[in-house]
């Protein structure tokens, strides 16, 4: 599918849709088939994020 196309379907702004591909591509979640066509060949990504959390001990004086 070409990125117009995509832009297109997802009713987004092909620049947008662009930049988007062109970082999802250099990450390596989009490749470039034989024809030059760029693919997702995932059905589904699985992510894990972990989340830190910073406590500050504050101390107040009474």
């Amino acid at each position: 599918m070409s990125i117009r196309k995509l832009a297109a379907e997802l009713r987004r702004d092909y620049k947008n849709v662009h930049t988007d591909v062109k970082e999802l591509f250099h990450v390596g979640l989009i490749e470039e088939t034989q024809e030059g066509r760029l693919c997702a060949p995932w059905d589904v990504i699985v992510s894990e994020l972990p989340l830190l959390a910073k406590a500050k001990m504050t101390r107040r004086s009474d």
